[in-house]
Formats: structure tokens, sequence, C-alpha cells
């Protein structure tokens, strides 16, 4: 395999952060056009949850690299059917990003190959250095969703993202959730606002699992970067996400409800599926004869 360059991080991270979403926005219009804006989204965010350890960094991003578009798509499946069953209480959520590639809408070639440059182009620019506990610290797929949509366009719904470092400041002013107790953002976007109060609680000696986190938005592109963001930022699974307006009374309860579905549905094809082997190996048993005319056949006796 040929070696692969990637341009290695060094100085301030979230201006590392920015130059990512600044490659994704550059190759994304240049080559695709300003639609299907949630499948270079979905590329960061997919390729994001990869944590390879630091010595096999380079070698996976080579590899990533090297495939040929088709064999990246079969990856980024993959990679998204592993998310859905070990999140399935974030499926419903973060489906904006996974359904171009496990939906019934098959991508063209084109936009296979334009998701493949994508993805390219954020490695050679060293992705894999925000993989470790520097994810916690910077919000990269809200960074992402924010450049590749135009200035226009936000405004257009209603839409003005907190710079990090006000979250950070407001998260430092007061004080830190504790253990057990609920944090709520009734805009809450691709998670801003988490990511600060979830640091805030690393600093205070402790672990963002411990808290309930509860957010909606009108903007279901950045809820589900705040999916995402959820496991990238080590929140845990006390997590309830909504899309809809705050202010309706039956938001929360139907947040309940999308998030438990998948969740219930797993857990019955996780039964079906232990059924099937059970029936499966007592059909074997029954076709297995005895042994004691396995010791007889062997021995040229017959009955």
């Amino acid at each position: 395999m040929a070696t692969v360059k990637i341009a290695r991080f060094t100085g301030d991270l979230n201006a590392h952060v920015v130059k990512l979403a600044e490659r994704v926005d550059e190759k994304w219009h240049a080559w695709h056009g300003h639609g299907d804006l949630e499948v270079p989204v979905s590329v960061v965010a997919v390729l994001s949850l990869v944590d390879p350890p630091v010595h096999e960094r380079n070698a996976v991003a080579g590899e990533l690299i090297e495939l040929t578009p088709e064999a990246f798509a079969d990856t980024v499946r993959r990679l998204w059917r592993r998310f859905v069953q070990s999140r399935p209480d974030l499926v419903n959520r973060a489906w904006p990003l996974i359904e171009p590639w496990l939906g019934e809408r098959e991508m063209t070639p084109e936009t296979v190959r334009d998701a493949h440059a994508v993805a390219v182009e954020v490695l050679r620019t060293d992705l894999f250095a925000l993989t470790d506990e520097t994810r916690w610290e910077v919000d990269l797929l809200g960074t992402v969703l924010t450049l590749v949509r135009t200035k226009s366009a936000l405004q257009a719904r209603g839409q003005y993202y907190t710079p990090p470092e006000v979250t950070t400041l407001m998260a430092r002013i007061l004080p830190p959730p504790m253990p057990g107790e609920s944090v709520n953002d009734p805009t809450c976007g691709s998670g801003g606002m988490f990511r600060a109060a979830a640091e805030a609680m690393r600093a205070a000696g402790h672990d963002p699992a411990t808290v309930s986190w509860e957010g909606n938005d009108l903007d279901h592109l950045a809820v589900a970067c705040c999916a995402i963001n959820v496991v990238l930022w080590g929140l845990g699974t006390r997590v309830l996400l909504g899309v809809g307006d705050t202010l309706a009374a039956d938001w929360r309860t139907r947040a309940i409800a999308e998030r438990n579905e998948p969740i219930i549905l797993m857990r019955q094809l996780s039964a079906v599926r232990s059924f099937l082997k059970l029936d499966a190996a007592a059909c074997t048993d029954a076709e297995e004869p005895p042994e004691s005319s396995e010791t007889e056949s062997a021995s040229g006796d017959s009955p």
C-alpha cells in the first residue's frame, strides 16, 4: 500500500475544526453543488465514530482513502449498521444521517463518488486527531453543518449557532451539573450547550453519563448531529432528543415514544434470532442418529 500523506494537526484545536469543516464545504460544493447536504455531514459523522489507536491512525486513514468509492460506501454502511446495533435509542434522531446509506432511496454513483471525495479530504486533513479525548472539546459536526449551509439558508431557518467560546464561558459561570441532575436545552441544535456542560462536569471530577440530557429543536439535521455528539462526547444513555416545537405540549411524549420504538424492535429481533437458533439446534439434534448407531455402523455391524 502506498504511503498516504496526511497534514498533521498542530496548534489550536478550534482552528483545526474550522479547517476540517471548510474542506468539507469546499469539496462538496465544488463536486456536488448545494444539494444532499446530509451526505457530507453523515460522512464526517460516521468517520468521527471510528476511534483507531494512535499508532494505527495513519494506517486506517490510508486504507479508507485508497478504497474505491463503492467499497467506501460499503464500509460506511457497515459502520452505520454498527451504530444502529449499539445505540438503538438514538436511531430515530440520527436517521437523517443514516438514511442516505441504509434507507430505501439508492444513492447515485455520482453521490457515492462525491461522498468518498469528502472522506479523502478530511482524512488527509487529519480528522483522526479528534478521535480521542480532544473530541470532547469541540463540536465538529455543528461546525460542518453551519458551513455547508449557506448563510442565507441559516437565516431563513431562524438559526444562529452560538460560538463554542460563548457556551464554554456560560458553562464556567454557572455551577456544573451534579450527578443525578438534568440538563435541558429547548433549542439544542447540535448540542453545543451539552458539550460545554459536560466539559464543566469533567473539570469538576464528575462523569457526564451520570446526568440526564434532554434537548429539542426544529432542525432535524442539527438534532441528528446532536445524536452523534452524544456518543462522541460520552454523555451516556440517559438522553432524550426531540424534533419539533418545544412549546408544543406533546413534544416530550413523542420524543420518548420515538426513542423507545427502535429499542423495543431490537429486543424483539434479538428474541426471534435466539428462538431460531434454538429451533435450528433442536432440528439438528433430532436429525443426528444416536451415538450407538454411529458406533455400530463404524464397526461394520448392522441392526
